[in-house]
């Protein structure tokens, strides 16, 4: 069962947000329905998408097949940079959804 504890850093974060800094191979999709389905847990039980989280705690996962593949993933390389290809003409990068562009 994969356990993270709660630095005094992510103090304050939401739940989802310190998930996918320990897990960033995780899609975030796979850590809601996590949340959802009450299989993300603390000392003091079942936790929520919108708790805070509170330094000191320990944040327990569930014993899962596809978790472990991804705790033991790289980070992805895309996920790491943001940029796909760059020339002289062109830059292609990896720009997350909701993410504001300008020209």
């Amino acid at each position: 069962m994969p356990i993270f504890s709660v630095e005094k850093s992510a103090e304050g974060q939401s739940l989802l947000e310190f998930l996918q800094q320990k897990i960033p191979a995780a899609p975030p999709a796979y850590l809601k329905q996590l949340i959802k389905k009450g299989k993300v847990t603390s000392c003091s039980g079942v936790l929520t998408s919108s708790q805070s989280l509170v330094a000191g705690d320990e944040i327990q996962l569930p014993d899962s097949g596809r978790l472990l593949e991804l705790l033991a993933a790289p980070v992805p390389l895309v996920t790491a940079l943001g940029i796909l290809y760059e020339s002289r003409e062109i830059l292609v990068v990896d720009k997350p959804a909701g993410l504001a562009i300008h020209s």
